[in-house]
């Protein structure tokens, strides 16, 4: 995300909610 400029900023910060949701829902997956 350090590339992200004022350009890619909401594709960035898109990328990290999907990143979040994805750790997510490993943690609930592999329980």
């Amino acid at each position: 995300t350090a590339m992200g400029t004022t350009l890619n900023d909401k594709d960035e910060s898109a990328i990290e909610y999907k990143n979040k949701i994805l750790e997510i829902g490993e943690i609930f997956y592999y329980r």
